[in-house]
């Protein structure tokens, strides 16, 4: 998490994908190049969905599953709003913006994963724990 959020500081891609011209030529020609069994997991992993399981199972009521059915539904219509806006977001922001939001987030997700590498540590190696 730390490598890619320091590819992203940099505003660089992964740079473990290759592709040749051509398929990138290919690529820009086709509408949509997404299969929709690959993106769902991106939107909706395993951990969601064991969240979701385990928070419907702990549910004593059905008011409290009816409110979890309109959080996976305000959710969703948050990220197809999002989705439909990254097109014209990225044309209005252009390259520089673009590449200045990725520098921010990926400052966020380096804060991330050091406070996720610090806690391991810690729990590891407990003496390196600190009091205050």
């Amino acid at each position: 998490m730390l490598l890619l959020a320091f590819n992203m500081l940099q505003a660089k891609s992964g740079g473990r994908y290759k592709h040749t011209p051509e398929e990138a030529a290919e690529g820009m020609q086709k509408e949509a190049v997404a299969v929709v069994p690959l993106a769902i997991p991106l939107l909706a992993g395993p951990g969601t969905m064991v969240t979701v399981i385990i928070a419907h199972h702990r549910s004593n009521s059905w008011l409290a599953s009816g409110l979890l059915v309109i959080d996976i539904v305000i959710i969703s219509l948050v990220a197809y709003g999002a989705l439909r806006l990254a097109e014209p977001l990225s044309r209005r922001l252009g390259v520089t913006g673009i590449n200045i939001s990725t520098r921010i987030f990926g400052l966020i997700l380096a804060a991330i994963a050091v406070t996720f590498l610090a806690t391991g540590l810690s729990v590891l190696f407990p003496g390196l724990h600190a009091e205050a």
